[in-house]
């Protein structure tokens, strides 16, 4: 070993190792320098890997991707320790900001200064359907009134404020290839909007179809 720690929950990376398919679970006599370790790849074990240069590195989604933020939602059922069903139109769950308004103030939670994003349930929760729909507001600079700025949901994305694409010179807009979907503003022709044309493999105006 020639530098830094090993710790649980980190991949290895080397020769013979596929990428993100062998990682680290347990001490073994090891705590973070020269020693054993236990590996979660039966391969590899059973295998063997012949001498390399190995590299540790950190797994930022944990072993079981337990860094997640999970939010259970429910309806109270009246018994302890239960719960029922969402029905549509129920809370799933919410990320709320909220901003201190005056000076020496005491925390506290106005509604009035609130953003946020949260989820609603578009229909009745079953064991097979559970759909949802994901909002996201802002206050309107000037006011302290929250707004919806942005709705998705299984059919559509909707937005009540314009959508700025990125903006781009002509030229520089030529050297980057694009793909189907791809869209932006051309800056220096009166910002007039352009897609990437699978067609003729360029960027082409939406106007006219003419190349960029």
């Amino acid at each position: 070993m020639t530098s830094g720690v090993i710790s649980v929950g980190m991949t290895l990376r080397g020769v013979g190792v596929g990428l993100n398919t062998v990682r680290i679970t347990a001490l073994g006599t090891g705590t973070g320098g020269v020693g054993t370790y236990t590996i979660a790849n039966a391969l590899a074990t059973s295998t063997g890997i012949g001498s390399s240069t190995i590299t540790a590195v950190a797994d930022n989604n944990s072993l079981l991707g337990t860094n997640a933020l999970k939010i259970y939602s429910s309806r109270k059922s009246g018994i302890s320790g239960r719960r029922n069903q969402l029905r549509q139109g129920d809370s799933i769950g919410s990320l709320e900001v909220y901003g201190t308004h005056t000076n020496n103030a005491t925390i506290t939670t106005p509604n009035a200064h609130r953003s946020r994003i949260y989820w609603t349930a578009t229909e009745n929760y079953t064991s097979t359907t559970g759909g949802s729909q994901f909002v996201l507001t802002t206050v309107t600079p000037g006011t302290n009134t929250e707004a919806t700025r942005m709705t998705a949901d299984s059919s559509k994305v909707s937005f009540t404020a314009p959508v700025q694409l990125p903006a781009y010179a002509a030229t520089a807009l030529q050297a980057i290839t694009g793909a189907v979907g791809y869209m932006a503003a051309v800056s220096d022709n009166g910002g007039k909007l352009a897609y990437w044309d699978t067609t003729n493999n360029r960027w082409s105006y939406v106007i006219d179809g003419t190349a960029v």
